[in-house]
Formats: C-alpha cells, structure tokens, sequence
C-alpha cells in the first residue's frame, strides 16, 4: 500500500497526505478518550501518566532513531551502488576509445541503449518494485557485443581485460540496485512505531485538562510531530519509489553524450 502511493505522488505530497490522515486517527483518538473513559478516571492526578508518557516516549525515541538510522544508512549504500554502476559504464565508454571505430561505435551505441532503457524506463518500473526486463536485455545485448569481438594487438587486449572488469563490477552493482527494491524495513517494526505514537496520543489525551480546545489542539499537534516523522520513515524505505534516489549518475561525466 505504502509503495502504491509513494509511486503516484510526490515525497512532500505522501507526507502531506499522510500527516492529514493521521491528523483525522488522533481526532478520533483524543475524542474517544474524553467521552468513553470513565470522567473519575481523569480527574485522577496526572503524575502516573506523566511517567507513563515518559516511558513510552524514550521508547519511541530510541526505536525511531534505530529506525532512521539503519534506513538512512541503506539509502546512503543504494546511492552508492548507482554512482558505481554509472562510474564503470563511463569507464567501459573511456576503455572502447581503443577498439577499431567500427567496434567501438557498436560498443558505445550499445552501452547508451542500456543507459536509456534504465534512465527512462527502468526507473519507472523500479517504483513499483520491479527490474525493467527492457533494461535486462540491452545488458545481455552488450555484453553479447564485447564477446563477438577478439582483441589483435597487445593494447587492445590490456583494454579489453579491463572492459570486461567494468562490465562485470558495472553488472555487479545493476544487481544490488534491484536488489535494494525490497523493503529494508521490517513490518513489525512500522507498527510498533505507529502503535506507541497512537499510545502515546491515548495517554495524553488522558491528561486532565479543563481547556478542551487547548488540549485538542496540542494533541492534535503531537500527533503531527510523531507521524511527520513515521511519514519519513516510509518514505526512505522506499527510495525508488519516492524517486529520492537519482538516475543523474547515468547521465554525467562521459555518459552526458547519452543525453537526449
């Protein structure tokens, strides 16, 4: 559901439209607290609540930091893994230089067919979690490309052995990219999260407060904070998705005469 609407809608749009929804749960929330707990229960002091909030709370931080941290850090490698891929296909364009021009051209054309089909059409597929079987096979097409061809001469061949390197380090990393499609993130993790922020919202609405709006309204606003924050969190578990990750890497540096 998560990648559904993260791959029709914008980063900023998604946290919006979630924040709105959430923003309708924490209503639903503060109202059910004050008209179906008994009143008794909130004339009682706040102090157990206060701890309570407390305890809860520091869970909650610790849990969302070790979150952020580990979906950070995978975002991080995924940009890595691009920027590599892209830095080995313009190292085989340097390395094709030294082909005869006939085998080069091939080569070159075959390389900028593969960078096309991931720019403009496995980028689209990699939203919905999937490899662009386009993609795949102008890979195969390059790779049958290198092979037709035999080096001659001793420069030749130290380039081609090079060419083969990147082609395979270039291939290596396309493999980690699509790997990195599936969520990093354990479900049962995104639930605790949403559940202690819910927790959190019954308790402070709990807290005995004769100002109903003031007490709605900063509710209301805590609620913010804490899926504001859940939002970010289901945004960097889907990087693709959200298209936060570029596909810029495959257009720069030598690769810029791909252009189109």
């Amino acid at each position: 559901m998560q990648r559904e609407l993260l791959s029709w809608m914008p980063a900023w749009a998604f946290l919006i439209f979630f924040v709105l929804a959430m923003s309708c749960l924490t209503s639903i929330v503060f109202v059910s607290m004050k008209f179906f707990f008994p009143r008794t229960l909130h004339a009682q002091p706040n102090t157990f609540l206060y701890v309570l909030i407390q305890v809860v709370g520091i869970n909650y931080a610790v849990l969302l930091g070790f979150v952020v941290i580990t979906l950070w850090n995978t975002f991080d490698s995924i940009k890595k893994v691009t920027a590599t891929e892209a830095n080995h296909l313009s190292l085989m364009t340097v390395d094709s230089s030294m082909f005869p021009p006939p085998v080069q051209n091939d080569i070159v054309n075959a390389i900028g067919e593969y960078i096309q089909d991931v720019v403009h059409d496995e980028w689209e597929t990699m939203k919905w979690g999937q490899q662009s079987q386009q993609a795949f096979e102008s890979y195969s097409r390059l790779i049958k490309r290198i092979q037709d061809y035999t080096p001659q001469t001793e420069v030749e061949k130290s380039f081609y052995s090079r060419f083969i390197d990147d082609l395979r380090d270039a291939y290596k990393n396309r493999r980690l990219r699509i790997m990195s499609l599936s969520s990093s993130l354990l479900p049962s993790l995104l639930f605790i999260l949403i559940f202690d922020a819910v927790l959190i919202l019954v308790l402070v609405s709990l807290i005995d407060n004769k100002k109903y709006h003031v007490h709605f309204f900063l509710t209301l606003t805590l609620g913010w904070i804490l899926f504001f924050n859940i939002g970010l969190v289901i945004v960097f578990e889907y990087p693709f998705s959200t298209s936060i990750v570029s596909s810029e890497p495959f257009l720069e540096g030598f690769l810029a005469q791909f252009k189109k």
